[in-house]
């Protein structure tokens, strides 16, 4: 059947033609399959379909989700390689190879990323499919220059090393799951609609067209302002032998009064200065607010249960949800935001590589080659005590930052040493302090991931920085927002440590190559390995075990008995 390319002229909800629309496609196909860019637009496209009584029979997927399904469903069994496994691959494989075996490109995260790009999007077309690699006819493309050669080598290396660890890339994985469809389509690929998608993958292009050439029903719904992609999916289609239509959908439905409404126009505040901007901004919030409120009770629709809620968009949402939540809060007016924190950018993230770089500058004075110069007076070790993550204070911080200062003659020695003096006095003071005392139960960690990180144990050192985490008072970070910000700190510090301790194992990595791709870890990722790849797995292992009597439970912590 051609794909039915329709433009619309509706926003984020689900307008009555689109419903309609789903519901024919379930009417004749028995069930229909929704393609949008993420699950919160998915979620009001379901809930819009639920009003219009069109929600039965639908799936709800994104198209990297609607393809794990379909490999789910009639895969061969390997697993898909996700973001931060393929960087720490490429990590692994360019930390192993000489700089003579890397030449042109260089040793960076930056050749890392670039790598990892292609790999995702284009490594059939460089590497060849499973088969070709293993019949050996893989038809290269030929290099235009030296980088380019070398990028084509690591790209097939990148691929031998996914067949040895049973793991495809989804790109490879949708052409797979177009050859497959060509055979018969199973229920879930029968009817397609792909609804707000502003990216067409050549992987997306690929099983919409084998679901349109082999029976299926393909419906793309594009915004009016995307006629630039309506050309460019056209020719895409065609270029697939895929027959198209193009057509306005629901014209002129709308209601006159829903036209309206939907034609408001915008209203403009100029705020004089910075320093008035979230006066200002607090302002037309509580308006606009008291506006919705008047204009629902006016028309007998305010309930308790559904209260007035207001979208505000900024380049910088953090940084403006930090200045206006409180003044918000003020007028009883509830604030909410999501952010996004690179693992570089937390705390732990900051603190792990500044100590990590000063101990590679230490250990290279001491070699003798590199001036102790280098490395004294040591600001991160002061840095390092004055973070919350050290558990120390800011007392302790001070008279270590004086004590290395009065004498050049420090040695690494002796850093160890005060390092070492200062974890053991704030542990005495700790002990000794009162039991209402809201740091008694704080570690301090000074010393341990100061010598975890010079054993080149960055595991330990992270674990030592989570305890402290999850010990800490949700003051120590903060008055407003300390409780968002340790829960970060701990998510991240979690994270890091699955992704070292399992993830590296897994792939067969060392954990030194591993460590930089850390830093494109962020709170987006926490969603998953924690439970899934880690937990759930060891969970039935240590049911088994304390039921052998291997374990006990001692001072509320797990021992491993011999």
């Amino acid at each position: 059947m051609p794909v039915r390319i329709y433009t619309t002229n509706t926003g984020t909800d689900l307008s009555d033609a689109e419903a309609a629309l789903l519901a024919d496609l379930v009417a004749r196909h028995g069930r229909a399959v929704l393609l949008a860019p993420s699950f919160a637009e998915l979620d009001v496209c379901r809930h819009d379909a639920a009003v219009a009584g069109a929600s039965l029979g639908i799936d709800y997927k994104t198209p990297s989700s609607w393809l794990r399904s379909l490999w789910e469903l009639m895969g061969d069994g390997r697993s898909f390689v996700d973001n931060m496994q393929r960087q720490m691959l490429f990590s692994d494989m360019i930390a192993r190879r000489d700089d003579a075996d890397l030449q042109p490109l260089s040793r960076s995260q930056g050749t890392v990323r670039m790598l990892a790009r292609m790999a995702r999007d284009v490594l059939p077309g460089v590497a060849g499919t499973v088969a070709e690699r293993c019949c050996g006819d893989v038809c290269r493309c030929d290099p235009k220059s030296d980088a380019e050669a070398r990028v084509f080598e690591l790209l097939s290396a990148y691929a031998s090393g996914l067949d040895r660890r049973d793991m495809v890339e989804p790109c490879e994985a949708a052409d797979l799951m177009a050859e497959v469809l060509a055979d018969g389509l199973p229920a879930c690929a029968r009817a397609v609609c792909v609804r707000g998608i502003t990216t067409f993958t050549h992987g997306l292009l690929e099983l919409l067209s084998a679901v349109a050439n082999n029976g299926g029903e393909v419906v793309v719904l594009l915004a009016r302002e995307q006629a630039a992609m309506r050309e460019e999916l056209a020719a895409a289609f065609d270029a697939r032998g895929v027959l198209f239509e193009v057509a306005p959908l629901g014209e002129g439905a709308a209601a006159p009064q829903t036209a309206s409404k939907s034609a408001a126009q915008p209203t403009f505040v100029e705020v004089a200065g910075p320093h008035a901007r979230a006066h200002a901004y607090v302002d037309a919030i509580d308006e606009l607010v008291k506006t919705c409120e008047d204009a629902a009770v006016d028309g007998g629709v305010a309930t308790s249960a559904d209260p007035v809620r207001v979208l505000v968009v900024s380049a910088r949402a953090p940084q403006l949800f930090g200045e206006l939540a409180a003044r918000l809060a003020a007028r009883h007016i509830a604030a909410e935001t999501t952010e996004f924190t690179a693992f570089s950018q937390s705390i732990a993230g900051r603190q792990f590589t500044a100590l990590a770089k000063l101990i590679e500058r230490m250990k290279a004075a001491d070699e003798g080659t590199a001036s102790k110069t280098e490395w004294w007076p040591a600001p991160e070790l002061t840095d390092w005590i004055y973070s919350p993550l050290s558990g120390a204070d800011a007392a302790s911080a001070r008279t270590f930052d004086k004590n290395i200062r009065l004498s050049r003659g420090k040695t690494t020695t002796a850093v160890k040493s005060l390092l070492q003096s200062v974890q053991g006095q704030v542990r005495g003071t700790r002990k000794a302090a009162s039991d209402d005392n809201w740091f008694k139960n704080v570690p301090c960690v000074v010393s341990d991931v100061f010598q975890a990180l010079w054993r080149d144990k960055p595991v330990t050192a992270l674990k030592a920085m989570l305890a402290v985490a999850e010990a800490l008072p949700d003051r120590a970070l903060g008055g407003l927002d300390g409780q968002a910000r340790r829960q970060a700190e701990t998510a991240l510090l979690r994270h890091a440590i699955d992704i070292l301790m399992n993830d590296a194992r897994t792939l067969d990595v060392s954990q030194a190559a591993t460590v930089p791709v850390l830093d494109d870890d962020d709170l987006t990722t926490l969603k998953r390995r924690v439970l899934t790849d880690a937990e759930w797995k060891l969970l039935p292992e240590a049911v088994k075990c304390f039921c052998a009597g291997k374990i006990r439970l001692h001072g509320g912590r797990a021992q491993i008995l011999e």
